[in-house]
C-alpha cells in the first residue's frame, strides 16, 4: 500500500487499485506509485497487488502541526487501514478499492 497526502482531495480519503503504467512521467527524485510499479517490472521484478491511499490535506508547511480537518482525515484513513489490515486478503481489497471509488477524488 502507498501512503500519500492530497490537496484537492474532497473526502477524507480514497483508497484506489495501482497498476503498472508505463505512459507516466517520472524522475528519479518522484515517483508515483503506477510509475513505480512499472520500474520494478522493467527490471524484471514480479508486482504484488498495490493500492494507494490518499488522504486530504489542504496546507504543507514543513514543521507545522495538521489542520483540524487534516487531523479529521487522518483519523478517518486510520480506522479504514485498521479494516484493511484486519482483512489482508487481496479480494478485500479489491472490494474496499471498488466502494472508494477513484471517479470521487480530486487532485
Amino acid at each position: 500500500m502507498f501512503v500519500d497526502a492530497g490537496m484537492r482531495t474532497k473526502q477524507p480519503f480514497y483508497f484506489e487499485a495501482v497498476v503498472a503504467d508505463a505512459s507516466l512521467p517520472h524522475s528519479t527524485h518522484a515517483l508515483v506509485p503506477a510509475a513505480l510499479l512499472q520500474v520494478a517490472r522493467n527490471i524484471g521484478v514480479e508486482t504484488p497487488p498495490a493500492y494507494a491511499l490518499t488522504v486530504a490535506g489542504s496546507y504543507f508547511v514543513l514543521g507545522e502541526d495538521l489542520s483540524p480537518d487534516a487531523r479529521a482525515s487522518l483519523e478517518a484513513a486510520h480506522d479504514f487501514v485498521k479494516r484493511l489490515l484486519a482483512c489482508p486478503e487481496t479480494e478485500t481489497w479489491r472490494k474496499l478499492a471498488a466502494v472508494i471509488k477513484p471517479a470521487m477524488r480530486h487532485r
